[in-house]
């Protein structure tokens, strides 16, 4: 769900504040440091339903950053650049802690979508490049992002709560598989 009103927003803080969550940023501009670059979107997925909170975005009627403080505990891709955007407690960076485990950096190839590397291969020096990429299509990057975390969840975590997670990738398991995939590498700069 885009959360566009007050109502949806409640239902999602509602949500989210009773669950464990991933949350994936999207900044204005990806060539800056998220230090010096503002959040376009903000992706939260509660292993039950998902959210896109438009913060700055050309295609959406944007709303302002709710506080997002909870005790539950907060999975994403990078930690340094979600804590850039959001001050948070309880967060775990997945893509930490696969490599202490394994050794070996998340492969991120092939999460990108055909419309982020085209507008970046054809506009690479237009500023804040997200604002203008659909919404769908950073959804469609965002999930494929999910489903990598989910790989290495479930590699990582037991018990009770990964059977939660577990459960929500069932669900969405199709619209997952039928995503197409990317011809090029993405590149984190």
């Amino acid at each position: 769900m885009i959360v566009e009103n007050n109502k949806q927003l409640k239902k999602f803080l509602k949500d989210f504040k009773s669950k464990e969550s991933i949350i994936l940023p999207i900044e204005q501009d990806s060539n800056l440091h998220p230090q010096k670059s503002k959040l376009s979107l903000l992706y939260v997925n509660t292993f039950d339903d998902e959210y896109v909170l438009p913060i700055n975005h050309n295609e959406c009627l944007n709303i302002d950053l709710p506080n997002l403080k909870t005790k539950n505990k907060v999975y994403t891709l990078d930690r340094k650049k979600l804590l850039h955007f959001l001050d948070l407690d309880n967060v775990i960076d997945v893509s930490m802690m696969s490599y202490m485990r394994t050794g070996k950096v998340l492969e991120l190839d092939n999460l990108s979508t055909n419309a982020h590397d085209f507008l970046n291969m054809k506009f690479y020096k237009k500023k804040n490049i997200n604002t203008v990429i659909p919404v769908l299509k950073h959804i469609e990057k965002c999930r494929k992002i999910s489903t990598m975390l989910q790989n290495n969840i479930e590699k990582y975590i037991s018990g009770e709560r990964q059977q939660k997670l577990l459960n929500f990738y069932k669900k969405y398991e199709e619209r997952i598989s039928l995503m197409p995939a990317a011809h090029k590498k993405e590149y984190h700069n």
